[in-house]
């Protein structure tokens, strides 16, 4: 019986040990001040976050996307205006679903990268 991988987040992703989420090593190289541009092209269009078997008498394996940014957010807040890009960065749990801790938001203000991770927006969303 031969089957395919079943979850990677990207090629260079490094491999987690059991029980832990898989990070991508893409979201790490992304630095605050720089330019949406430069960071949408560091974390790439598309994540590989699995394969399948379409035809199951074969040995070919198809990879299962999702398209990156995953979603988006726009925020306006004491007269300022923000971009929240929200990056499929890892798997917590094989269940098909991608939920928010699977995602990092990127927030950017006048197209600049101002902040990383979850802790930034709750800090922008915070009084």
């Amino acid at each position: 019986m031969s089957g395919c991988v079943s979850l990677q987040t990207m090629p260079d992703a490094p491999q987690a040990p059991a029980g832990q989420a898989l990070r991508s090593s893409r979201i790490d190289r992304v630095r605050v001040g720089m330019t949406y541009r430069e960071a949408a092209a560091t974390m790439g269009e598309k994540t590989i976050i699995g394969y399948e078997r379409p035809d199951p008498q074969s040995e070919a394996c198809t990879p299962v996307t999702v398209n990156n940014p995953y979603r988006k957010e726009f925020l306006r807040m004491a007269g300022r205006s923000y971009d929240v890009f929200y990056y499929f960065t890892n798997i917590r749990k094989a269940d098909g679903i991608i939920s928010d801790d699977e995602l990092t938001p990127l927030v950017f203000e006048n197209n600049v990268l101002i902040g990383k991770g979850r802790d930034s927006l709750n800090k922008l969303k915070s009084p």
